[in-house]
């Protein structure tokens, strides 16, 4: 069973999992929609709590509801203020935040080749 979801982890790696656990468990999509409502805390739950109980029990619709309100990867403008401005926190290493550096790239620039992607990501940590 992956982590609960809360709102501030990443919604498509949070999926990915929360759907490779179902796969795997041969969850159809009513039982889906029970497993996925015990995952969801805070503002999450806040959001789940707001959506009608057809909605709820209909998996195509519950994960289309929850995929707008906290997928982020559909916005790259809002990260790619964040990689340019990324700079090394003082208690992180120097992988983490190559790391995040590589992530941010993914997400502001969806549309580059991962030769770019990674050229942008390796100046902007020299950068950083």
């Amino acid at each position: 069973m992956p982590d609960v979801f809360t709102g501030e982890e990443e919604w498509t790696d949070w999926l990915f999992q929360f759907e490779s656990c179902s796969s795997l468990n041969d969850w159809n999509d009513g039982l889906k929609c029970k497993f996925i409502i015990v995952r969801l805390k805070g503002t999450a739950g806040k959001v789940l709590s707001d959506l009608d109980d057809d909605t709820k029990k209909d998996w195509t619709k519950l994960k289309a509801e929850l995929t707008a309100r906290f997928d982020t990867t559909t916005r790259p403008d809002l990260y790619k203020s964040e990689f340019m401005g990324r700079r090394k926190k003082p208690s992180e290493t120097y992988l983490e935040m190559g790391n995040s550096i590589r992530t941010l790239a993914r997400k502001a620039y969806p549309s580059l080749s991962n030769n770019v992607r990674d050229e942008l990501a390796k100046d902007q940590f020299l950068r950083a």
